[in-house]
C-alpha cells in the first residue's frame, strides 16, 4: 500500500514497474487519464531523478509521497515543488 498526493493507492511500491516512459504512459492509460507527450514524460523523469526528494530505492517522491512512475505519465499532473 502506498500514498499518492495524500490518497491511498493499492499498488505496492515493491511491485511498481520500472521508472521509464513506457511504464509511465501505460499506468496513465490504465488509470483512464489523458497521457502526457512522450518528450514531456522524459523531461519529468529526468527532473525527478535529479531532485533531492526523489527516493531512488522505491521510486517515490519523499515530498508528496507519490509513486513517480504513476504520476509522470499523466498529462494533468504536476510536481508539488514545481520542478515540472
Amino acid at each position: 500500500m502506498a500514498y499518492c498526493c495524500g490518497a491511498r493507492k493499492t499498488i505496492s511500491p515493491s511491485v511498481l514497474p520500472e521508472l521509464n516512459v513506457a511504464s509511465a504512459l501505460m499506468l496513465a492509460a490504465k488509470a483512464g487519464q489523458p497521457q502526457a507527450d512522450r518528450m514531456l514524460v522524459e523531461k519529468r523523469i529526468m527532473f525527478c531523478k535529479k531532485c533531492p526528494y526523489f527516493n531512488l530505492e522505491q521510486s517515490l517522491c519523499n515530498r508528496c509521497g507519490c509513486m513517480v512512475v504513476a504520476k509522470v505519465g499523466k498529462e494533468r499532473e504536476f510536481c508539488p515543488i514545481r520542478r515540472w
